[in-house]
């Protein structure tokens, strides 16, 4: 008897390859780059161990090992409430805020809300009044978004005020984030808020904060090539306008001023006309008002004065004093969580409700980004790319031997006929 020489088909993997296996064996991997994901290290896993494993069974493993580091789901949800408490206790000032919805006799998590003492204090002393607002989507067993409201310092970097984990973005939770921000905040003097038109954002600052300006990025949502182009498109238009504004200056200061006081002056340039108050910090372009600094027509007038120090204009927001304001209070350490205070039962605050999705459940996987697209290759000419019927290439002059040529039936027109020899 001859014996066999194929191959047997292994679709199970090698079943020594526990989920438990992977976990101990990619733990590391994990702590380095915890981003990697399980197409990636199915194959670290052939390349290092020669296992083939499969794809459900990483994810298993992935997930075992995440619980091994970091502890379970369930646990960090339970185990936020005294987070919290011991967040306020070392922190003292900062807003912590927690919601829930109940369900029965126990409180589901449901949105949590974090702004430091040192941070809001922070940007309250020295940081302009500008906060923009941004929100990612979390990956994990509990989905949900992570919002962040930020603003600069005095050296143009991001200033961290607030943060939160919120179930989704709608206007119901932007609408409590907004108000835990105004428990914190408040309202300060020339407050404005920057968005790129999140769900619900908008309706949500009409409704908190109805007095403050709210600008918008109207480019965001456009694909990538209209994004691209639309800043171009703007580039180009400033370039091509500061160009068109120069070319008309005459004289060796930039525009022309005609001075109507010690601090008042009228700034003329391009047939339009501002005014300049020095002692006020103000210019009726309100780009000084905005940005803190001399805009060209104030910086006009500064230089026409001679005798006046740069210094002096500049909002106290660029000082080195106001940068240290801002970065003068300390975050204090927190300890492990087995060292925090253990509310009471009643206060356990359990993992959010997993509600049922809209639209109809999906039934393929999520193919990897990494893995090839299976290619198509046409019956009739035998190159890849195409289908049948759009195939534009000649068919072969001749067949085997003993054999038809098939053609494949057009749509609605039944079987497939034998076409003649």
């Amino acid at each position: 008897m001859e014996s066999h020489s194929c191959t047997r088909s292994n679709k199970c993997g090698n079943k020594h390859a526990t989920k438990g296996w992977i976990a101990d064996v990619v733990t590391d991997k994990l702590k380095s780059d915890g981003d990697v994901g399980c197409s990636e290290l199915r194959k670290w896993l052939m390349k290092t161990y020669n296992v083939d494993v499969p794809y459900m069974r990483v994810y298993k493993g992935k997930e075992l090992a995440y619980a091994d580091m970091y502890g379970n789901w369930e646990d960090s949800f339970i185990k936020i409430d005294d987070f919290r408490e011991e967040l306020r206790k070392r922190n003292a000032g900062s807003v912590v805020e927690i919601d829930f919805e109940t369900k029965g006799d126990k409180k589901h998590f449901l949105r949590i809300f974090i702004s430091l003492a040192a941070c809001f204090k922070g940007f309250l002393a020295g940081c302009r009044p500008y906060i923009g607002l941004d929100a990612c989507h979390l990956k994990g067993k509990f989905n949900g978004v992570l919002a962040a409201a930020t603003s600069i310092d005095g050296n143009n970097g991001m200033f961290p005020v607030a943060y939160a984990v919120l179930e989704s973005e709608n206007t119901n939770s932007w609408t409590w984030f907004l108000e835990s921000l105004k428990k914190a905040i408040g309202t300060p003097n020339g407050l404005v808020i920057s968005s790129d038109m999140q769900k619900g954002l908008e309706i949500a600052i009409t409704q908190v904060y109805p007095d403050v300006e709210h600008r918008e990025c109207e480019l965001r949502y456009k694909p990538v090539l209209d994004l691209l182009d639309g800043i171009r498109e703007k580039l180009m238009e400033r370039f091509d306008k500061k160009k068109r504004i120069v070319n008309k200056w005459k004289g060796p200061l930039v525009p022309s001023t005609r001075k109507s006081g010690d601090n008042r002056a009228e700034v003329k340039c391009k047939e339009k006309r501002w005014e300049v108050i020095l002692d006020e910090r103000k210019c009726s372009c309100r780009v000084w008002q905005v940005k803190g600094l001399p805009c060209v027509h104030a910086a006009a007038f500064i230089a026409f004065t001679r005798e006046a120090n740069w210094e002096t204009y500049v909002d106290l927001y660029y000082t080195v004093d106001k940068f240290k304001e801002a970065y003068a209070l300390e975050i204090a350490p927190m300890p492990g969580k087995d060292q925090w205070e253990h509310m009471g039962v009643a206060d356990k605050i359990y993992p959010p409700i997993i509600k049922r999705p809209p639209g109809r459940p999906r039934k393929n996987r999520i193919i990897p980004a990494d893995e090839p697209k299976k290619r198509h290759r046409c019956p009739r000419c035998g190159i890849y790319g195409h289908h049948e019927r759009t195939c534009k290439n000649p068919a072969p002059l001749s067949t085997p031997e003993g054999s038809h040529e098939t053609s494949t039936s057009k749509r609605g027109r039944g079987k497939n006929t034998k076409a003649r020899e």
